[in-house]
C-alpha cells in the first residue's frame, strides 16, 4: 500500500496522474464522475458539520479516497472560504491521528516534506534522548525523539503557544533546542500542514476552468454554511448579535478588534486568544449567545464544546465564577497587544470610550441584568 493513499498530501494530484496514467489531470472530468462527486461532497459536509474532532476510519489503499480528498479540498474552497478552513482543519486532524501510530522516522519524513527543520533522535520509537528530571526519591525519566531550535519551535507552534503545556517554560530546553516526544511533535505538524494545504488549494483552483459543472455542489455547501454559520464568506454578517445589553463594537480596543477580524476571516485563534476575546465580551455586557455566534467563524468550531466553555467563563456553570479579562501587561506578554492605549486593561479602554460617548438610551438597565 502506498502511504499517499492514507496521506494524500504526500503526492500531488498532478504528479499522481502523470505517474499512474501518463496524462495531466482533468478536474472537470473528475467532477463529472458520480462516485467521486459524492465522496468529495460527503467529506466537505463532514468537515462543515463535525469540525473533524473525531478520527474517521478510511479505507486503506483506495484511489477513490485519495482523489476525493483533493476534490473535497477544491469543492470546499470554491464554494466558501470558511468551508475551506473547516475542511482543512478536519482533514489535518485525521492525518495527525493517523501519524500518532507511525514510526518516528516516518513522522520526521512527513515533517520534512512540509518544510519543518528538526533533528531526529530515534529512527523508531526508542528513547532517542533520555533525561532524568526531578530529584530523589522519585526522579522522572523523560524520553525524546525530536529536537527543534527555539526560533523554529516558536514559528511552528504559533497556534499552540497559548496552551500552558506548549510554553517554553513547560518544555525541556537544552542548548537552544526544544526536545519533544513523538506525541507532541506530531501535533506540532498541524499548523505547517494546514498552511501547506491552503497553498495546494490555491494552486489547484487556478486549473479549474468550468465552475458550472459543480454549481449544484457549490450551492449545496453554501446552503450548509448558511445553516451552520448564518451567512457565507462573501455575504455580510448579520448586523448585531443577540445581547443582554448594548455592546458598542466601535469602542472595542485595537487588540480585540484584531482578534475579531482574524476570527471573521476564519483564522485559527489560540486558546489564549479565544479566552481573551470571550472574557472581554462577557465582561462588557455581551450575552453568551453573542459570543457563541461570533465563535462560529472559527474553522474548528464545535457548538457543544464552545457553548460549555463560554457559559463556564460567564459563570453560568461550575462554581458560578465569572472570569476576568487579561490585563494589558498579560496581553503584551502573550503577543496580543497591538497598540499603546495607555490603559491597564482592555475593559478600561472600552469603558472610557463608552463614557465619553453620548448615551444611547436604555442600555444601562439592560447591562445590569447580568447573566
Amino acid at each position: 500500500m502506498s502511504n499517499y493513499y492514507l496521506y494524500p498530501f504526500l503526492k500531488g494530484l498532478e504528479e499522481y496522474f502523470r505517474e499512474r496514467y501518463g496524462s495531466d489531470v482533468n478536474l472537470e472530468r473528475l467532477f463529472s464522475m458520480g462516485v467521486l462527486r459524492s465522496k468529495a461532497l460527503e467529506r466537505v459536509k463532514e468537515a462543515v458539520l463535525g469540525g473533524g474532532r473525531e478520527r474517521v476510519a478510511r479505507p486503506q489503499g483506495s484511489e477513490d479516497e485519495y482523489i476525493s480528498f483533493y476534490m473535497g479540498l477544491l469543492l470546499a474552497g470554491l464554494a466558501d472560504r470558511w468551508a475551506l478552513r473547516k475542511y482543512v482543519d478536519s482533514e489535518v486532524k485525521k492525518f495527525v491521528s493517523l501519524l500518532e501510530g507511525e514510526s518516528s522516522k516516518f513522522v520526521w519524513d512527513v515533517s520534512r516534506r512540509l518544510g519543518l527543520v528538526s533533528e531526529l533522535l530515534a529512527r523508531e520509537d526508542e528513547c532517542g534522548h533520555k533525561v532524568i528530571l526531578g530529584t530523589k526519591p522519585r526522579p522522572e525519566i523523560s524520553c525524546f525523539q525530536f529536537k527543534v531550535s527555539i526560533p523554529k519551535y516558536l514559528v511552528y507552534a504559533e497556534e499552540l503557544l497559548g496552551e500552558v503545556s506548549w510554553s517554553l517554560a513547560s518544555t525541556y530546553v537544552e542548548r537552544g533546542h526544544v526536545y519533544m516526544p513523538k506525541s507532541k511533535y506530531v501535533r506540532l505538524i498541524e499548523g505547517p500542514l494546514k498552511n501547506y494545504l491552503m497553498k495546494v488549494f490555491e494552486a489547484l483552483s487556478l486549473k479549474v476552468m468550468d465552475l458550472d459543472s459543480i454549481a449544484d455542489l457549490r450551492e449545496e455547501i453554501r446552503n450548509l454554511v448558511r445553516k451552520e454559520r448564518g451567512y457565507t464568506s462573501d455575504e455580510e454578517s448579520p448586523e448585531g448579535y443577540s445581547t443582554l445589553g448594548e455592546v458598542r463594537e466601535e469602542f472595542f480596543p485595537p487588540c480585540i478588534k484584531e482578534l475579531i477580524n482574524s476570527l471573521k476571516a476564519s483564522e485559527h485563534l489560540t486558546h489564549s486568544q479565544r479566552f481573551a476575546l470571550a472574557t472581554f465580551l462577557l465582561n462588557v455586557g455581551a450575552s453568551a449567545e453573542y459570543v457563541l455566534d461570533l465563535m462560529r467563524n472559527a474553522p474548528d468550531f464545535n457548538e457543544r464544546m464552545a457553548r460549555y466553555q463560554i457559559e463556564h467563563l460567564a459563570g453560568m456553570r461550575g462554581g458560578g465564577k465569572k472570569y476576568r479579562m487579561y490585563s494589558c501587561t498579560h496581553m503584551r506578554d502573550l503577543g496580543m497587544c497591538v497598540a499603546e492605549c495607555r490603559v491597564r486593561t482592555p475593559i478600561q479602554y472600552y469603558l472610557k470610550h463608552v463614557k465619553r460617548a453620548k448615551p444611547t438610551g436604555g442600555s444601562e438597565s439592560a447591562r445590569n441584568q447580568g447573566f
